[in-house]
This record gives structure tokens, sequence and C-alpha cells, in this order.
């Protein structure tokens, strides 16, 4: 466990799933703010070289909370990150993607769909949802 953590703060915390990333967004960066972690990630540390002792430190608690809040799927993704802001990031990242992903794979299926003859327009309205 990392210094200055208690185990207790992330216990109820739902882990990030493909489907709630807003909503997991928003709690976990309430508890870092809360927690004063947030620093590590927004301004976050980015620069080459070694943090200072506090900048370690807090990095280090924002690694934690990151890593214990997400699931399975996206702990190898964030696994080489070496500050907490970059794993933000990545994170960030796949949520865009899969964003992006997910309204292209519904504008395919949209194109594909075709009013059949029986079909009332109320029907095919439907089918288009």
């Amino acid at each position: 466990m990392v210094e200055g953590t208690d185990d207790r703060d992330l216990v109820n915390f739902p882990k990030l799933t493909t489907g709630d990333y807003l909503s997991w967004k928003l709690r976990v960066k309430g508890h870092m703010i809360d927690k004063n972690y947030w620093i590590a990630i927004e301004p976050g540390y980015v620069e080459i070289g070694v943090l200072n002792i506090d900048q370690g430190r807090l990095n280090r608690m924002a690694l934690f909370v990151l890593y214990r809040s997400v699931g399975d799927d996206f702990l190898l993704d964030i696994e080489d990150c070496e500050r907490a802001k970059l794993a933000w990031e990545v994170l960030e990242e796949i949520r865009v993607t899969s964003t992006k992903f997910h309204a292209l794979q519904s504008m395919k299926e949209m194109a594909l769909i075709t009013k059949m003859v029986d079909m009332t327009m109320h029907e095919y309205a439907a089918s288009i949802q």
C-alpha cells in the first residue's frame, strides 16, 4: 500500500468498465481532488527528469488510485505509465477511441437498415433507433 493511502477510501469505488467512463471519471477526479492527489494529473508532472519527494509521493498516490479503480481490462493499458498524468490520458484516449468506434459502427448499421415492403413506417422508424 502507498504511504498515506487508506484502502478503505476505494472499497466502494466501482471499477472502470467500457460503458461507465464519464461517471467513473467524475468519482475518481473528485476523490483525487479531496485527497490532494489531483495535482499529479492536472497540471501533472510531464517534464523529463526526477520528481522531487512531494511530487513523487503525489504521483504514486494518484497512480495507486487509478490502479485500484480500473477493471482488469484497463489495468494492462496503464501498467507501464510512470506518471499518473500519462495513465489518465491513456484512459481518456481509450474512451475517445471506443466512442468513435461505436459511433461509426452505429452509422454503418443505420446505413444497412432498409424498409421492408411489409413494414409500416412506425416499424421502420423503430428499427433505426
